[in-house]
């Protein structure tokens, strides 16, 4: 039986998971000029469909159900091909950024850039018409009124009811002040932990900050000490935020958390935003990662996290690593 549509957590075992295959979308992406597309190089399909078939089968061997947009777009949009439904979408296979899930709803955000204002509204679509997650799931962001600027690599669920939003490149602080006021009037949220993401450390918070448990997180450990944060509550007078010394006792829900630093040495791939924190957990203490990051995955295994490493040479030329990649739609209650 599927499981039903709720995200209390980035750690609980994962059970479904949205996912795109990378295809002839990427024929979109000018290999002479890839940064015109956010691609970092341009991108071998054939090598980052191969990669991307590694991913979804080590997400498949954790245990979870892998849903794959184009699937679910060509059911909604009725063109009985998938591929045309996703159109001039090279960055969709980064499912984590247009839309993410919080609890029983879901966010699907306004991009910072053009080149992915149609993938929200795709996804929103997919949200809230696929019977597979229409009658089990809600929007927390009203129809019909602006989308806030916020992306889901800056998004992150500690535990049911409270949400991290990395305020940096990508997210913006009028965006994150948005999503807050959404989430905690709408109940989505008891608390909201804002994060300023120092400039050109990452352009979202998973590149910087990613869960390994409940109570123990993988930093960079450049920014380790510089992410300033407040945390945001609902009051008579509206959201207001309160300036926090320590970001990571509030992560791990007031107890003390385990920070596995990722040193600032380049792992020798070649991609500099790439620090190795940019994993995905499929259990607490289990997490998906690139297999070239080294140096930062035997940092996490002599912390006691089991790394399964996959391939990623060529998915990574579009600048995501494999939480960008998935999209998480259920996980286990802890």
């Amino acid at each position: 039986m599927s499981a039903a549509p709720r995200v209390d957590s980035e750690v609980g075992r994962l059970r479904t998971v949205l996912v795109h295959r990378p295809g002839d979308e990427l024929a979109h992406v000018d290999p002479e000029h890839p940064e015109a597309a956010l691609f970092g190089a341009a991108m071998d399909a054939a090598q980052a469909a191969a990669e991307h078939d590694a991913l979804t089968a080590a997400l498949r061997d954790g245990g979870a159900e892998v849903l794959e947009v184009a699937a679910l777009a060509a059911d909604v949009l009725g063109t009985g091909d998938a591929r045309r439904a996703i159109g001039a979408m090279p960055n969709l296979l980064y499912t984590r950024d247009p839309a993410f899930w919080v609890g029983d709803g879901w966010v699907a955000g306004e991009m910072a850039t053009g080149q992915r204002h149609d993938e929200p509204e795709l996804l929103a679509r997919v949200f809230t018409e696929h019977p597979r997650l229409a009658e089990t799931s809600r929007s927390w962001t009203p129809a019909g009124a602006p989308r806030p600027v916020v992306e889901g690599g800056d998004v992150l669920v500690p535990a049911a009811g409270r949400v991290a939003v990395g305020v940096g490149e990508r997210t913006t602080e009028a965006g994150a002040r948005a999503l807050a006021e959404a989430l905690l009037e709408g109940g989505g949220a008891t608390e909201l932990l804002t994060l300023r993401v120092p400039a050109g450390a990452g352009f979202h918070l998973d590149l910087v900050l990613t869960a390994l448990d409940v109570d123990a997180f993988a930093v960079w450990a450049p920014v380790r000490d510089r992410l300033q944060a407040h945390v945001w509550r609902w009051t008579p007078s509206g959201v207001t935020p309160s300036a926090i010394d320590d970001a990571y006792r509030w992560l791990a829900g007031g107890h003390a958390a385990q920070l596995v630093e990722i040193a600032a040495e380049p792992d020798g791939h070649g991609r500099p935003w790439d620090h190795g924190c940019n994993v995905v957990a499929l259990a607490p203490r289990t997490v998906v990662a690139y297999a070239d990051n080294v140096r930062a995955n035997a940092r996490l295994e002599a912390a006691g996290v089991t790394v399964v490493a996959v391939p990623g040479a060529a998915l990574a030329a579009g600048r995501g690593g494999p939480r960008c990649l998935t999209c998480p739609v259920s996980r286990d209650p802890l």
